[in-house]
């Protein structure tokens, strides 16, 4: 069977995830790359102006990190044209802690091959600590989606299995693996997950079964998803044809949202690079 997928193809949680909700959709985006507009529904303006918003923010963290002083990236939020910005922004220098024990790696990417397949994941933060690693990463969302259905998302797998994996090629020995997931909406109420090495085991058993999967497709096997809900934010909804109304369920809604904006964005937010 021909190899239909653009090569080299490298693996992520976002197009692992996007197989996951539906195939079709994983096949139009990441096999054809088709270019389709998305309809100008209200619902789709606000949840893209929430993607932006929320990249600026992951921004003006990563720059935190990186040495530029508070108040000049705290000028910044207060300029942004979305007001949630700044104030995302006051609530995590007022409540995540700005110096942590160990190296810090922000907007850190790490890659690793898995069963001949190229696996990625690019991390908010990444802290080193005698033994001890953590990954953190910032969600914007409007609240938080429940805690079960979070940790069977791709994000929550793959994560701690590629710095695992990474770990491992490298000889370097880990006494803790977790991953902290920091919501603006309740930053005191961050969401924890510690991996075990059976848990790792079950992931990269998983991960690596879903990778042949898809490798081992052919185009008219991308079937599109029956979950209807799962189409309300996507891109090729009209396309498909498949509705212009915003889901009933207030939680569907918080769970799409949620999943698509943890996708890598694909363009650069700010004009101008800070010095």
């Amino acid at each position: 069977m021909a190899h239909i997928l653009p090569l080299p193809f490298v693996f992520t949680q976002s197009n692992l995830q996007s197989f996951l909700n539906c195939p079709y959709q994983f096949y139009l985006h990441y096999v054809l790359h088709f270019q389709w507009p998305a309809a100008q529904a209200r619902d789709l303006l606000q949840f893209e102006a929430d993607r932006l918003a929320g990249a600026r923010f992951h921004q003006l963290v990563h720059q935190l990190f990186l040495g530029v002083s508070l108040p000049k990236l705290s000028q910044m939020a207060k300029n942004d044209p979305d007001t949630r910005v700044a104030t995302w922004f006051e609530t995590f220098t007022t409540t995540f802690p700005q110096t942590l024990p160990g190296e810090l790696f922000p907007e850190y990417t790490l890659g690793v091959t898995l069963g001949g397949q190229e696996l990625t994941a690019k991390y908010d933060l990444l802290q080193c600590d005698s033994g001890h690693f953590t990954i953190y990463d910032w969600k914007t969302s409007r609240r938080q989606p429940r805690k079960t259905w979070l940790a069977g998302q791709m994000q929550s797998r793959v994560f701690p299995l590629v710095l695992a994996l990474h770990l491992d090629e490298i000889n370097q020995p880990f006494t803790e693996l977790r991953m902290v997931y920091w919501e603006a909406a309740q930053p005191e109420r961050p969401y924890i997950f510690k991996s075990t090495a059976q848990t790792l085991v079950e992931d990269q058993a998983y991960i690596l079964a879903l990778m042949q999967k898809i490798n081992r497709l052919s185009p008219a096997d991308f079937h599109k998803t029956e979950d209807i809900q799962r189409c309300q934010y996507c891109r090729y909804r009209s396309y498909c044809n498949r509705g212009t109304q915003p889901p009933e369920d207030d939680q569907a809604f918080i769970e799409a949202h949620y999943l698509e904006l943890a996708a890598e964005p694909e363009e650069v937010i700010f004009e101008d690079e800070i010095s």
